[in-house]
């Protein structure tokens, strides 16, 4: 006998309803974990920190003795930056970072005649930091370690160059190994000397920023490598 239209085996039905029923909790529970998913994890924006610029810094001051006949006399004062030197002044130049990295300080003295550029390693020597360029964080370099710095008869401005980097620079290494006490660490190698210039002069374009105290100077320079001049005049 044929089954009217729109006549339904209520056993059908209540599969059917449990089928639907079964599909909407799934579908809820899905909808569910995936709003929470979303809430509760962290966005991009979050999760992306953006790393501080990486940056060599450097504190330097000069403590200046004043000497008569050869002998020292007042007390020694400090100072900040640089000043037109007397000739009976005597200097030293302390250093520190609060960072470890390699110091290497060359002295270029006044301009002359000659068209060639003298250096003379200041820093590392055998008479200071065990011959090293390595320096801790917050040590303090002093330079010389003993004896000061004692302006020659040549008048005009010398430059006492600092560079410090965060690894060892391979041709200032090999330069300063041209340097011996019985050239009073004078370069006299005319290629190692070339080596020294040439290096300066390619570094020293961007110049660090510079904070001068009330006793002493900061300079900074972004990356790994800080190139900078300290300027002595005297006449």
């Amino acid at each position: 006998m044929p089954v009217p239209v729109g006549d339904t085996d209520p056993a059908k039905r209540i599969v059917l309803f449990l089928a639907l029923s079964a599909m909407a909790i799934v579908t809820a529970s899905i909808f569910a974990f995936n709003v929470w998913r979303s809430r509760s994890s962290p966005t991009s924006s979050v999760m992306t920190s953006v790393a501080p610029p990486v940056e060599r810094t450097l504190t330097y001051w000069i403590t200046v003795q004043k000497f008569k006949d050869g002998k020292a006399y007042k007390d020694p004062f400090p100072l900040a930056g640089e000043i037109n030197f007397e000739a009976s002044y005597h200097i030293r130049v302390h250093i520190r970072s609060p960072e470890d990295g390699y110091l290497y300080i060359f002295n270029e003295g006044p301009a002359t005649a000659s068209a060639t550029t003298e250096y003379v390693v200041v820093f590392p020597s055998t008479t200071a930091n065990n011959n090293s360029s390595l320096i801790k964080a917050g040590q303090e370099v002093q330079i010389p370690e003993k004896t000061w710095l004692e302006f020659d008869q040549q008048q005009g401005v010398e430059k006492l160059w600092l560079v410090f980097s965060k690894d060892a620079v391979a041709e200032l290494e090999a330069a300063r190994q041209a340097a011996s006490p019985q050239s009073k660490n004078l370069i006299t190698d005319v290629g190692q000397n070339k080596v020294v210039e040439d290096f300066l002069a390619r570094n020293s374009g961007r110049k660090p920023e510079s904070e001068e105290g009330a006793s002493l100077t900061t300079v900074k320079a972004q990356g790994n490598l800080l190139v900078y001049a300290i300027k002595l005049e005297h006449h």
